[in-house]
């Protein structure tokens, strides 16, 4: 698997982008015919940090056994240290924070931790600063409890099937292209003759798409509730 990741041709991605740009179109003309443009513009924000996410999954035992010649039980223990820490943001810390920072900081404040989590993760010289790393990318985990709380105050509890069901087409989606991508951008920096090896470059990628997904954001900034109690504010024009 790692060798057909790393050194197989690349694979159809016209095939791949023709089928889910089909899926997303139908989903963004469903969400705008709906009125929900709010909505629209923070799935698109969602989906390209899912995107980063899913690219750093399938690089991330690619990556460590590169740079650090990791052994299955590091990385096995790396990766429960994320489980962990996300469980303790998400579960227990989110309920906290939410409430006394606002939906909408915490939802920017979260994709610019992760920005700053996908470099470091990129450039960290020792295999420890990995899980120091790790302990404040949990905290980023805010940004998606706060974005999925604003999407569902936004839609009548008639719809409410529709939004979930859209948000998790685009997860699958999103799957596809971050493991297309991941990979693809591994295989290049680090096979022979490669401009630069770089095994983090992956996560350098992610790093972009997490600054990306904060653009469609800053768009509607001011229709983003400021506090739990209120509600994004709707209209014809997604630039308030």
């Amino acid at each position: 698997m790692v060798r057909y990741m790393t050194e197989s041709e690349p694979l159809p991605v016209t095939l791949i982008t023709g089928a889910t740009s089909g899926i997303g179109s139908a989903i963004a003309r469903t969400l705008v015919d709906g009125g929900h443009r709010v909505v629209l513009v923070l799935a698109c924000s969602l989906f390209l940090l899912n995107i980063a996410q899913f690219g750093l999954h399938v690089t991330w035992v690619l990556s460590m056994s590169n740079r650090f010649a990791w052994t299955p039980a590091q990385v096995g223990w790396s990766l429960f240290t994320v489980g962990i820490t996300s469980a303790i943001v998400q579960g227990f810390l989110a309920r906290k924070i939410i409430p006394v920072l606002g939906e909408r900081a915490c939802l920017v404040g979260g994709l610019l931790i992760a920005v700053c989590a996908f470099l470091g993760y990129a450039f960290a010289p020792e295999p420890w600063m990995i899980y120091a790393i790790i302990a404040v990318a949990s905290l980023g985990g805010v940004s998606q409890p706060a974005l999925q709380s604003i999407t569902t105050k936004a839609i009548p509890a008639t719809e409410q099937g529709l939004l979930q069901g859209s948000l998790a087409a685009l997860s699958s989606i999103a799957t596809i292209i971050g493991a297309l991508l991941g990979s693809q951008v591994f295989a290049f920096f680090t096979k022979p003759g490669a401009p630069v090896h770089f095994a983090g470059a992956p996560f350098v990628s992610g790093a972009i798409l997490a600054l990306a997904a904060l653009v469609p954001i800053l768009m509607i900034w001011k229709r983003l509730p400021s506090s739990v109690k209120a509600a994004p504010v709707e209209g014809d024009s997604v630039v308030p």
